[in-house]
């Protein structure tokens, strides 16, 4: 059989046939085609030119009848060939060449039928669902762009196959009111969207939600639309944010239960809504537990990258239970917890919230008793001294393997470490252990740090004065000759190009500057 398929429009398909490239390939064709004849051999030739057809048909005519076969590629047949998949009867070789699908690299998936890859390349591919997405409406509203669709539209193919696709979704809809839902989204999913945005918000505001969007609230709350990923664009609905911060002006909280209820109520989703409740908190700072502060980051949730600071400073406001007296005759772990759980935080609290308390001086001096009275002890037999951190932590310094880490910062006080532990949380690092320790008497920045850097039990007995030589040569008899580089600021540790130590000592100089 020798078969000829003409291709008079040059319509690019897949194929393995052969292809006459020119009419100077006409002899060569000609002669394969006697050889295939001769030898009994199927022949397969691809020919775009007219008048080469024309030729090969006089030829054929030589030969027995149904001998030759010719056949015609149209658009429909390369598009078949193309996707490998079946093209419905309904589309014209007109619409396949108007909408470019031949010269588009267009990739249909696995088991996507023809409008399916249309929908999924010319919209998205979340519109190559059977039935309308309502368990995904966030993502189908993000992505339906009103500009595509007026671009498409003007190509009958797309139209109609997104009107198709759209009927079969309300024909499978299980409830009128589903049906009413896709009927908005085809006439306007732009508008629909900054409806729904809207509704999320006033769901918590009924009334105003009646007045504002009318029968499509009532609509949208039979519909029970799971909306907890639709992103609120507050600058889409000016309107709606306007209403609310009315309302909230005369909502005005009298009491700490009136202020839970009203962090209740509200959507957590405005910016205006956080504001009221923080304002009043502030004016009625009795009224800030941990309950509240917890109540309201769960309630403002999808707002914490914009408000975790100020959540935190409403968590500085909540006024830590007073320290009671401290008993002179605690041990040292009993004395640091009390000190680092009570008596600090509550001091802090003062210090920041400009309070002053006549009361913390007594208990400061019965803990300056405590300290004198134990002093012997304590720096003899505790290990809680500030020179005992690095020898207490040697088992860990000396650990194969490992790269440390030590920052020395000076004049930070305890009430601080929240901030810094936040921080380095920021960066991926988690705290795993706090452990407080005693500072030298008298409690001197140059005193107890270079006590604390060269090990040393009292300031006269340290022999190096220089903090490099400190580390790097006094801890050489405990570890190794590599066991630790002083660096001398937080910029110079950035320099570093070879890691020749197994612990780098940074002294943080920022907080003193």
């Amino acid at each position: 059989m020798i078969k000829i398929i003409e291709n008079p429009d040059n319509l690019s398909f897949v194929t393995n046939i052969a292809q006459m490239g020119s009419i100077a390939e006409y002899p060569l064709h000609a002669r394969n085609i006697q050889r295939a004849y001769e030898t009994k051999h199927d022949y397969f030739l691809v020919v775009s030119q007219t008048v080469v057809t024309q030729w090969i048909k006089k030829m054929a005519s030589r030969y027995p009848q149904g001998t030759f076969i010719f056949e015609t590629v149209d658009a429909r047949r390369a598009m078949e060939e193309h996707w490998k998949v079946p093209i419905p009867a309904s589309v014209t070789n007109e619409e396949i060449l108007q909408t470019g699908l031949l010269t588009l690299d267009i990739q249909p998936q696995a088991g996507y039928s023809f409008e399916d890859t249309l929908l999924a390349h010319f919209y998205a591919p979340i519109f190559t669902a059977k039935t309308f997405p309502f368990i995904q409406l966030p993502a189908i509203l993000e992505v339906a762009d009103r500009e595509i669709w007026k671009a498409n539209n003007i190509v009958p193919l797309l139209a109609r196959t997104l009107r198709t696709r759209q009927q079969e979704w309300k024909d499978k809809a299980s409830s009128s009111e589903q049906r009413q839902f896709i009927d908005l989204f085809a006439a306007d999913s732009a508008k629909l969207k900054q409806q729904i945005i809207q509704f999320r918000v006033l769901r918590s505001y009924p009334q105003l939600g009646e007045a504002l969007l009318g029968e499509q609230f009532t609509l949208f709350n039979l519909l029970k639309l799971a909306l907890e990923d639709l992103q609120i664009e507050e600058a889409r609905i000016p309107e709606t944010v306007l209403q609310v911060t009315y309302q909230l002006n005369e909502q005005l909280a009298q009491s700490p239960e009136d202020a839970a209820a009203l962090v209740e109520r509200v959507s957590g989703l405005l910016m205006v809504e956080f504001d009221t409740i923080e304002k009043q908190l502030i004016r009625n700072p009795d009224w800030i537990t941990t309950t509240m502060v917890e109540q309201i980051e769960s309630k403002f949730a999808s707002l914490a990258r914009k408000i975790r600071r100020r959540w935190a400073a409403l968590r500085d406001m909540i006024r830590p239970p007073k320290p009671e007296l401290p008993d002179l005759n605690w041990d040292v772990d009993t004395m640091l917890t009390w000190a680092t759980g009570r008596y600090l935080p509550y001091q802090a609290w003062c210090d920041a919230q400009e309070q002053f308390d006549p009361e913390l001086y007594p208990i400061g001096d019965r803990f300056s008793e405590w300290l004198v009275n134990h002093w012997l002890d304590l720096h003899a037999n505790s290990k809680r001294m500030v020179f005992n951190i690095l020898p207490n932590k040697a088992v860990e310094l000396n650990k194969p393997g490992y790269i440390h880490l030590v920052l020395v910062v000076d004049n930070l006080g305890w009430s601080f470490s929240e901030i810094l532990r936040d921080l380095f949380q920021e960066q991926g690092y988690f705290l795993s252990h706090t452990e407080p320790y005693l500072a030298m008497i008298p409690t001197e920045t140059e005193i107890s740090k270079k006590c604390l850097l060269a090990g040393g039990v009292g300031y006269t007995a340290i022999d190096d004065k220089t903090y490099k030589g400190m580390i790097e040569k006094g801890w050489v008899p405990y570890f190794s000759d590599n066991a630790f580089r002083y660096i001398s600021d937080i910029g110079s540790l950035g320099k570093i190009e070879t890691v020749d130590a197994s612990t780098y000592v940074v002294n943080y100089l920022a907080v003193d500057k």
